[in-house]
């Protein structure tokens, strides 16, 4: 069974008109350790029925804290959720961070990468 835990909304930062950076504050810290590419699955009810949805990690490895970017989407009930309701002090949950979209950081061995991406499936 799928395991999902407490993360406490700690800021709110409105990017653009329909999207949102939360930052999370999960109880455990160890249990959402991230590498960079990785995402979340949150769940949530909407008037009794369950909704799982992801959203990519876009904190740095450095930055010390979890983000994710949530664009809201017309008739999107989470995304919906998150940009007009959702509060600072709230308490989502989530599984821990998943995914594998990846590339080993070897410091001593510095090497360029070039990327494209469009849309907003993939928050850097």
């Amino acid at each position: 069974m799928s395991q999902f835990l407490p993360l406490l909304v700690t800021d709110i930062h409105r990017t653009i008109r329909d999207a949102v950076v939360l930052t999370l504050q999960p109880e455990d810290p160890q249990a959402f350790a991230f590498k960079q590419g990785q995402y979340l699955t949150f769940k949530q009810d909407f008037d009794g029925t369950e909704l799982r949805r992801n959203y990519s990690i876009c904190a740095g490895l450095d930055d010390g804290v979890l983000q994710v970017g949530i664009k809201r989407v017309d008739g999107g009930a989470f995304s919906t959720f998150a940009n007009e309701v959702l509060k600072v002090g709230d308490t989502l949950h989530a599984m821990p961070p998943q995914g594998t979209f990846s590339v080993g950081l070897e410091p001593d061995r510095a090497r360029n990468y070039l990327g494209f991406a469009g849309g907003s499936g993939i928050t850097p």
